[in-house]
């Protein structure tokens, strides 16, 4: 697969039973699983922009800083293949960390310092 050559990227997350998954056929990803917290993380952005509880929402995010982004993740490590990165509104706690699997190299070359989060319906 190639890597995208946007620089804001949409993707739809939703509830699949008790997991929050995405589907981007454009890279090949089917049900892609957020996992280790960043499924937690995602939908307390959710719930803190939208004011109420969501089974499915907008994602679009960004290593570059854009007008209306709502959060903004850092990179912290990588780890098995992927990248911890904290929820930088949370503060220090482990709650602020969330696990970001290697679908993060279908969008981006590298693991960006940044990740620039906005919410939608």
């Amino acid at each position: 697969m190639s890597i995208r050559k946007n620089s804001i990227y949409s993707i739809r997350p939703y509830l699949d039973g008790k997991e929050l998954v995405f589907d981007d056929e454009s890279v090949g990803l089917i049900k892609e699983p957020f996992v280790a917290n960043a499924d937690v993380i995602l939908l307390a952005i959710a719930i803190g922009v939208l004011g109420k509880s969501v089974k499915k929402f907008t994602l679009v995010f960004s290593d570059k800083a854009f007008p209306g982004h709502h959060a903004t993740l850092s990179l912290v490590r990588p780890e098995f293949g992927g990248n911890w990165y904290r929820h930088d509104q949370l503060g220090d706690g482990d709650e602020a960390l969330g696990w970001l699997c290697p679908a993060l190299f279908l969008y981006f070359n590298t693991a960006p310092k940044k990740i620039y989060l906005q919410v939608k319906e």
